[in-house]
């Protein structure tokens, strides 16, 4: 004797799946569950006269032929149920890799980026520290060619000659040929003097172009404290002594220009 399809179905959802409960919950339901009675239903419609027959215990035949039929069942549902959990460990598995594909990829383009930005950055460096250099080297020469000029400067003035000026550090200036001492006089309008007096540390004053040889030596006279009609103006190069005569010359006219000057009394 069996069971239908139905009854093991319902034994199987009915216990905690144990073949053992299952057999036993068989044996508790005679057919009055609501499963059994479809079916027994169904079966009264097709012989109506038939009246059920007592329930006979299972011989233990019986019993082995259901438990192999639940046996079965059981492998058929653990097979499916198998099969589920491999085919949704595959999709788990598809978006694991996908998704550690997309990482490494975010994480090459972050990598990317950065080596990018450090570069640019290396570069920038590089640049501002050849600037930087370029600067110092600059600084250097112009305080080498400032203390040239000093040099010179002082040189002039202790040989009475004409007092050398700062060149332009514009390129266009440097190659415009420089003016003769002539043209410079004609343009200045500002005259540079150094007054070397006997004794004394050089005085360096400036004037305008058209200040008076008379007004120079008034200035100076308060500062030696003599009377201005006694000062006396020299120059070495070209040689020259400046007469009471020459005194209301202006400097332009006198040839006074960035010049140095010997300083005496009479």
């Amino acid at each position: 004797m069996g069971f239908s399809t139905l009854r093991t179905d319902s034994a199987l959802k009915n216990t905690s799946g144990s073949l053992e409960d299952a057999i036993t919950w068989l044996d508790n339901h005679d057919g009055t569950s609501d499963v059994e009675e479809d079916e027994f239903t169904s079966a009264s419609e097709n012989t109506p006269n038939e009246q059920e027959s007592p329930r006979t215990p299972l011989t233990e035949e019986e019993k082995n032929q259901k438990l192999e039929q639940l046996k079965a069942k059981a492998a058929i549902r653990k097979a499916q149920a198998a099969k589920v959990d491999a085919e949704e460990r595959k999709r788990n598995e598809i978006i694991r890799r996908k998704n550690d594909q997309e990482v490494a990829k975010a994480k090459e383009e972050l990598e990317h980026k950065l080596a990018i930005k450090a570069a640019e950055k290396k570069r920038q460096e590089i640049i501002a520290d050849k600037k930087a250099k370029e600067r110092i080297r600059t600084l250097i020469e112009e305080d080498k060619k400032a203390r040239q000029l000093k040099r010179d400067q002082e040189k002039a003035a202790r040989e009475g000659t004409e007092i050398p000026q700062a060149e332009s550090s514009s390129p266009a200036k440097r190659a415009t040929p420089p003016p003769s001492s002539s043209n410079r006089a004609s343009t200045a309008t500002e005259s540079r003097l150094q007054f070397r007096i006997v004794g004394k540390s050089p005085i360096i004053k400036k004037y305008a172009v058209e200040t008076t040889l008379a007004t120079v030596a008034s200035e100076l006279a308060s500062e030696l404290n003599v009377h201005p009609s006694l000062i006396v103006f020299t120059t070495t190069f070209p040689t020259k002594r400046y007469e009471d005569t020459d005194m209301q010359q202006s400097l332009r006219e006198a040839g006074l220009i960035n010049a140095a000057v010997m300083v005496s009394t009479k």
